[in-house]
């Protein structure tokens, strides 16, 4: 009977014979039991409560008297005009009307009480706060990507240097730090590791002089016995010029200390070099060749070297000297080498400031990061501090770019027009020795006194034409991609590239070599149709840093797509030839 009862209730289920319908719920009798909408006077968020906004203002609905939508302009601009009154008082405030000053503390806190703070550069250093330093930095594009930065110094009295060094800067003339000294100096008073990147001309050379010298300072002076054992710093830089300006800037900085350096590069007499480091040197400035040339001769060791500069990294890189680099920095012993782990650096490079026991220190400057020098970084240094100055591998701000489309038959026309309207001393860039000896002749003829500077020349007559052009003898340096690392020449306004470089690196260094220092420059570049290679970074380049691309560039295929890439050109407009 059961069996029965309940195929029929399956039957009439699934033929639809079921004549009850369920019964809908509604959502109000679904949840009453839910929800207690008795609520307190108290728990009533509609009243503002905040006594700020217990008057509040009100547009002037002014109907009839001739205004726009019923709000009378001129009755709200007086409005505003009578408040701007008004707070500008309150600014000026902290003087009495007697002309009596209020005393520091009661005229600060009434100037905070109306919501005026002072400027980070108005500040004494104990007020600073992270705020302030953040804003710091961005005044400055000084940029922390990473690692433990301490806060930038804004003068050089809050760098806490030796005064021998500050002696040697108020000789100097250096007024005040640039960006990267900012940052970079008191890094190194923390014998912390460092990389730095920052466009040429940013005072690298300074930002990392300071700090190995007022650590050299802090050793015991080379004498006999101890100079076997070779020195205590090394600086390693591409370029033989580079290298001679930096051992020139370490001579001025310590006229007034003990301390002696020297320099080994190639084209000079092996001998020389290796009776000056037997001498006795706390620092040793070299190019990777020369260096590794004495190390293998067995005329240096760097047993006792405990603070190594890589200047000009992705230039080291560049000229193949990757290799090279790592054999030199192998030839350092490890055994002073700090912990990879943060916690543990810390203390040691701690124990170093106390004098404790010497770790080795290493920075890295250069103006871009590529793979190799990510590489070398990771293998040497040990937990770094990461600044950069702008973003890595633009150009610097105080340069206008001026870039020009000519035939190869207009360029020299072009450019006695820019020289006639130019100041010396002027570079002018080209990208073949013969060519640099044809041109300079033509400048010459009219009326110029021009200098040639290329790798063709002995040692000599570079660093003569170098120090010609620097003492004003000469007016105009001719030059290769030569000239573009390690040549600091004052007072430098104008950069013309009569040939335009291979690459968007090239250009960023020739164009370095002026506004320097915080001044303004100017670069001009003749670009042909020999150059489409460079035109897809060189356009990017102009447009990141706010500088004027000419048409003929900016419609140019060429700018459309990197050279090099796989899909140069769409395989939807390629044409095929039936063969």
């Amino acid at each position: 009977m059961i069996e029965e009862q309940e195929i029929n209730d399956i039957k009439n289920q699934k033929l639809g014979l079921n004549k009850e319908k369920r019964r809908l719920q509604k959502p109000s009798e679904k949840f009453r039991n839910n929800f207690n909408f008795e609520w307190d006077a108290s728990e009533d968020t509609s009243v503002d409560t905040n006594p700020l906004y217990a008057h509040r203002q009100s547009a002037n609905l002014l109907f009839g008297k001739g205004t726009i939508a019923g709000f009378d302009q001129q009755e709200q601009e007086k409005r505003t005009i009578e408040y701007e009154d008004a707070l500008r008082k309150a600014r000026n405030m902290s003087e009495e009307p007697n002309g009596e000053q209020k005393p520091d503390g009661e005229r600060r806190h009434k100037r905070l009480e109306l919501g005026h703070t002072k400027h980070w550069s108005e500040k004494p250093l104990s007020d600073m706060t992270e705020r302030d330093w953040r804003i710091l930095r961005e005044d400055h594009e000084i940029i922390i990507k990473g690692g433990r930065v301490p806060p930038p110094v804004r003068s050089w009295e809050e760098a806490k240097l030796p005064s021998f060094i500050m002696k040697s800067i108020k000789e100097l003339d250096y007024k005040k730090p640039t960006s990267i000294q900012m940052q970079a100096i008191p890094v190194g008073g923390l014998r912390r590791d460092l990389i730095g990147l920052a466009p040429t001309g940013s005072g690298k050379t300074v930002a990392f002089l300071l700090p190995i010298i007022a650590y050299l300072n802090t050793l015991p002076p080379i004498n006999n016995d101890t100079a076997e054992d070779g020195p205590y710093g090394l600086i390693i830089t591409p370029t033989r010029e580079l290298a001679n300006q930096i051992h020139a800037d370490f001579v001025k900085l310590t006229a007034h200390t003990r301390l002696r350096s020297t320099v080994i590069v190639g084209g000079k007499s092996i001998e020389e070099q290796a009776f000056n480091i037997r001498k006795g040197i706390e620092l040793l400035v070299s190019t990777p060749g020369r260096l590794k040339d004495a190390l293998e001769s067995r005329y240096l060791v760097l047993n006792q070297c405990s603070y190594v500069v890589i200047d000009e990294a992705d230039r080291l890189m560049e000229m193949g000297f990757e290799e090279t680099l790592e054999y030199i920095l192998d030839a350092i012993p490890a055994t002073n080498l700090k912990s990879d782990r943060e916690d543990l650096a810390e203390l040691q490079e701690q124990k170093a400031q106390q004098g404790e026991v010497t770790y080795r220190i290493t920075h890295m400057f250069s103006a871009t990061m590529p793979p190799q020098v990510e590489k070398i970084a990771r293998r040497y240094l040990r937990c770094p501090s990461y600044i950069s100055i702008g973003e890595p591998g633009t150009g610097k701000k105080d340069i206008d770019q001026i870039v020009e489309f000519l035939t190869e038959g207009e360029k020299k026309h072009r450019l006695k027009f820019y020289m006639d309207r130019a100041e010396p001393p002027i570079i002018v860039f080209l990208n073949e020795k013969r060519a640099v000896e044809i041109l300079a002749k033509t400048i010459e003829n009219w009326g110029w006194k021009p200098v040639i500077y290329h790798g063709g020349r002995s040692q000599e007559q570079r660093e003569a034409a170098i120090e010609g052009f620097k003492s004003k003898k000469y007016d105009v340096l001719v030059t290769t991609d030569l000239g573009q690392r390690g040549l600091d020449v004052e007072g430098v306004k104008y950069v013309i590239n009569f040939d335009a470089p291979k690459d968007i690196s090239s250009f960023v260094h020739r164009t370095g070599r002026t506004g320097r220092a915080g001044k303004k420059g100017t670069a001009i570049t003749f670009l042909t149709g020999k150059n489409e290679d460079l035109f897809f970074d060189l356009k990017n380049f102009l447009t990141q840093n706010g500088q004027k691309v000419p048409e003929e560039l900016s419609d140019h295929p060429a700018t459309k797509v990197k050279p090099g890439t796989v899909d140069a050109v769409p395989r939807r407009k390629q044409v095929i030839y039936a063969q």
